[in-house]
């Protein structure tokens, strides 16, 4: 699960670092993940189902992973900095980053209902929606 989340992160990092707007970095993380997850389907399938089941010997559980706020810290940090250039609007960057986070982490529970699910479609639905919604 940790080579899973590795390739991801570098994946995203490298398209996201990219960006020069806030703007430009919201939408490539929103495209960037969903791509990822597409590409990878299987290996998301099964991280998925591994955290989700997971119960270590130290007590912690999917749940207590799962309601970690330092998994939302790079998506704040994005949304703070559209808000100190101006190029965002006011809003509660934590509840924000909470809506982009989770509407992305439940793209496994979608394909898994609906694998023929156009994610280019959803891709695009969630970078317009999360654009209006920061836009200044």
């Amino acid at each position: 699960m940790v080579t899973i989340y590795g390739k991801l992160s570098a994946f995203m990092s490298e398209r996201v670092s990219a960006q020069r707007t806030p703007g430009a970095a919201l939408e490539t993380y929103i495209r960037s993940l969903v791509e990822y997850i597409s590409e990878h389907r299987a290996e998301m399938r099964a991280a998925t189902e591994i955290f989700l089941n997971f119960h270590p010997q130290d007590g912690s559980s999917a749940r207590e992973a799962a309601t970690d706020l330092s998994a939302l810290s790079h998506v704040e940090r994005l949304l703070a900095w559209g808000q100190e250039t101006g190029e965002f609007g006011e809003f509660n960057v934590r509840v924000t980053a909470m809506a982009i986070q989770r509407a992305l982490d439940g793209l496994p529970f979608l394909l898994e209902a609906d694998q023929d699910a156009d994610l280019a479609e959803y891709a695009d639905e969630l970078a317009g929606l999360f654009a209006r919604a920061v836009k200044a």
